[in-house]
């Protein structure tokens, strides 16, 4: 008969199991290094994958230029998956994500094990191939396609990119010359690459624009490689925002796996106008909305006329006679009007962090670095309008005001 001392102990090792089972969200690990990267990746903060938006496309008057460049490089119907993002699933599939998908192709004959990739999804494992990931997302795995930026790509991905962007010395999107290329780098972004991160294009987005915008681009880039690659990264990441869970919910529902009882996170699921008003691209004023180009030298009404942009030497550009023959529109010189992010139903609702945190710090509109200045200048501040009330208190009387310091 089990005593007093042995039944506590028993009642305490269970409370400590469910605790943790608690914790890992039910998630069972094989291995030490799932538990160390699940204890890294579960303090980052998750965010909802952001697809393309068949909406905003069809206002701004980019939606046929949007799918012949998506369909040009082999993203349709993937940009368009509109797939919800859940914790769960996010955190075990990185949590366990293992893969052998090298930089250049590998004949599987001669290295055998090559192009696998390995992971867990509701606890269970999946030991997958290159074309079998490939064929979840609606990819093609083709042994010629290009996996990653090499030095021996010629022309370079940086030269294509000078071909569709004004010049810059540090590539960005916002350089993009053509909307609906430049509304393609922000939803591969999201999800191709999963980033979230809109700032800076690097090479793998090169090979991407090139392929869908330029017709005489020689490359191909392998989409299933691209991303397998960028999961990974985002699996090391040990900050910033976890934004590739809707690509984990595609391949989860490809492979048949029950997730109803899982609860969705809420966030905007679409790349839409508060995203695109955020990174420039887009204003609405007075109802109506208007399309930024970078050096083109004023704002355009939407939806946007046919054949602004012409290929000439191969180069993407704006074209200036299209220009001579647009109605001269008014733009009213208001503040930008801001649409607020319309959230869903379906929300996994965080408990509230009783701490202050950075990105509390950052919410301020500050860096951590500039809150001492701050705090300083205030401190600066206080003094000196205590040095004003002493002053103040010497000539003061129940009759007169204090005169002004001088």
């Amino acid at each position: 008969m089990m005593n007093t001392r042995s039944r506590a102990r028993l009642q305490a090792e269970t409370s400590a199991r469910d605790a943790l089972n608690k914790e890992r969200m039910g998630i069972e690990f094989i291995e030490n290094f799932n538990i160390t990267r699940f204890g890294r990746l579960k303090e980052r903060e998750i965010r909802s994958t952001k697809w393309a938006c068949p909406t905003i496309l069809n206002q701004l008057g980019m939606t046929d230029d949007f799918n012949l460049l998506c369909n040009r490089v082999g993203l349709l119907p993937f940009v368009f998956q509109d797939q919800p993002t859940y914790r769960r699933l996010t955190l075990e599939f990185l949590s366990t994500l293992k893969h052998t998908v090298g930089n250049f192709y590998r004949n599987e004959q001669e290295f055998e094990g090559s192009d696998r990739i390995t992971f867990r999804l509701m606890n269970k494992e999946y030991d997958i191939t290159l074309t079998e990931w490939c064929n979840h997302f609606g990819f093609v795995n083709n042994d010629s396609h290009i996996r990653v930026n090499s030095i021996l790509l010629r022309p370079t991905p940086l030269q294509y990119f000078r071909r569709m962007s004004i010049y810059d010395e540090v590539p960005k999107g916002n350089l993009i010359e053509c909307p609906a290329v430049r509304y393609l780098y922000y939803v591969i972004a999201n999800t191709l690459q999963a980033r979230g991160e809109f700032t800076r294009v690097n090479e793998e987005d090169m090979l991407v624009l090139a392929k869908a915008a330029l017709p005489d681009c020689n490359m191909t880039p392998h989409l299933g490689a691209i991303l397998v690659h960028y999961l990974k990264h985002q699996a090391f990441q040990t900050q910033g925002a976890i934004t590739c869970g809707g690509v984990i919910t595609v391949l989860a529902k490809a492979l048949h796996i029950n997730i109803g009882n899982l609860m969705p996170l809420m966030g905007e699921r679409r790349v839409g106008f508060t995203t695109l008003n955020a990174c420039g691209l887009v204003s609405k004023r007075d109802g109506r909305y208007f399309v930024r180009i970078p050096g083109a030298g004023r704002l355009y009404p939407a939806p946007l006329p046919n054949n602004m942009f012409s290929l000439e030497n191969g180069v993407l550009h704006y074209d200036a006679q299209v220009e001579q023959h647009q109605p001269n529109v008014e733009v009213p010189e208001e503040e930008d009007e801001v649409e607020p992010q319309r959230e869903g139903p379906e929300q996994e609702q965080q408990p509230r962090n009783p701490f202050t945190t950075y990105d509390d710090l950052m919410a301020l509109g500050g860096r951590v670095e500039n809150m001492h200045t701050i705090a300083n200048d205030l401190l600066d501040k206080t003094k000196n309008l205590s040095s004003h009330f002493a002053h103040w208190s010497s000539f003061w009387s129940s009759e007169e005001a204090p005169p002004s310091p001088q």
